[in-house]
Formats: C-alpha cells, structure tokens, sequence
C-alpha cells in the first residue's frame, strides 16, 4: 500500500495525469510495476507492459478504469495456509455489469481496424498476504457501492400477496379438508 497524496499527486500530472477535475486517490497499492486506485469517483487499474522480447521494443502503459456504478459484485480472499502448498497472496474479486463481447473471428495482421476487445465483467487481482489490509478493503468497497444512490441491485420491499379467502360450502369435504382434518385435533378412527 502506498500514501494516497502522493498517489494523486503521481497521476496528476504528465504523463500520468489520469485523474480528472475534483478527483482523488484515497487508497492506493502499487506491485512490482502496476498500481491499483480508488478514487473517489472509480477504480483505475495501471498496467505498466513491456513490448517485446525482454523489452526491447519499449514499454507500454494500460489504463483500466472501473466506475463504482458499474461494480455488481465484489469479494476478498485471504491467504491459504496449507501445510506443503501456500497460497502467498490475497485476492480481490470485481464483477461488473459489463457483458462479455467475443468477436466473430480473431484480429489477424492484415486488419485495418481490429474488433472490439472483449467486455471486462471479472477482474481478480492479487494483494500480498501481509503487506494490504484485506478487510479495510472491504469495508471500502462496501461503503462506496452501498451508498450509491442508484444502487441497482439494493433490495425492493416485497408486496404482500393478497389474500383470497374461498367461501366454505356446508358439508363439502375435499382432500384438503380431510387432510387437515386428519391432522388435527378432529381426527377420528
């Protein structure tokens, strides 16, 4: 995790400057070479790539950028602690309500104009067991996407069904009636 100003200050400006007018970071994590914000509008997603073999052909910079609105779902998951396998790393897990887009046929070299990419509805990314507060997150994510005004998945009050009494008929015995009858303290031998 790394300080949340100097986060906003870093993608403020060229040639990072990715934040917009009245935004910013208020929980950053950096890797190796990649950094995960949340601002307060969204959650940007920084891919730094090397092109190339060993990087010889330079590096490029992928910016991903996830509006709270479109979350549907989130979950965290904490470290394994096996006995012979371990699992080292946390894991943060996004739903969106984006769909998945597949082109009709792969993008070859001839291409002019590639297809579209496919749709993100899932994203998973790994957090070191010890260095993240896991449940801070958490608590984070559950603060901003429950709070959202049009939260379009909060739960909707259940109408009541309404009752619909049948009128008894005097001496009509169904199967329900006996059943109940049966069952109760009218049962006779």
């Amino acid at each position: 995790q790394i300080d949340a100003r100097e986060a906003t200050a870093e993608f403020s400006r060229p040639p990072n400057n990715i934040l917009t007018g009245g935004e910013a970071v208020e929980m950053a994590f950096k890797g190796k070479r990649d950094y995960m914000l949340f601002t307060n509008r969204r959650i940007i997603f920084v891919d730094n790539k090397k092109v190339g073999l060993f990087g010889m052909g330079g590096k490029k910079v992928e910016y991903l950028s996830v509006p709270y609105a479109a979350i549907s779902h989130f979950a965290v998951q904490t470290a394994g602690g096996g006995f012979i396998f371990k699992d080292r790393d946390s894991e943060l897990q996004l739903w969106t309500d984006c769909c998945e887009y597949t082109p009709e046929r792969p993008p070859t070299d001839k291409d002019e104009g590639r297809p579209p990419l496919p749709g993100k509805c899932y994203f998973e990314q790994d957090l070191a067991k010890d260095k993240v507060d896991l449940l801070g997150i958490h608590r984070y994510l559950s603060e901003k996407l429950l709070s959202l005004p049009e939260f379009p998945y909060a739960p909707r009050p259940r109408l009541a069904a309404p009752k619909i009494n049948r009128p008894s008929i005097p001496g009509e015995t169904n199967l329900l009636n006996r059943l109940q009858g049966w069952f109760s303290d009218n049962a006779r031998e």
